[in-house]
């Protein structure tokens, strides 16, 4: 994960010096996100056949990496580790499961 990290801040620093006119806060980047996820929703639906072909707006894989490119900038910005947060989040759910919290 600390490689998508890497890419991710490469990238949009890429982005920052040759596309955009100004870099992005997290406010936008959550901004950003939030009609990422609008697309990834979409997508799903499309693909349940809960909506048709026609009003696809996004693919699916594609939406989930969009998706997990926000994150990537919201957690870069912020200096978290999603790696070692994502243990620590597993152990944690384990041992609410184990302990029967989780009922």
């Amino acid at each position: 994960m600390e490689e998508f990290q890497k890419k991710a801040a490469e990238i949009n620093t890429f982005f920052e010096q040759k596309v955009r006119e100004r870099k992005w806060t997290p406010e936008v980047i959550m901004a950003d996100l939030m009609e990422e996820i609008g697309e990834l929703s979409n997508a799903v639906l499309v693909q349940e056949k809960f909506k048709s072909e026609k009003r696809k707006k996004a693919d699916l894989k594609d939406s989930v990496a969009d998706v997990l490119f926000d994150l990537i900038l919201i957690a870069n910005y912020y200096n978290i580790n999603i790696k070692e947060e994502f243990m620590k989040m597993i152990e944690e759910l384990k041992e609410r499961i184990d302990s029967g919290k989780m009922k």
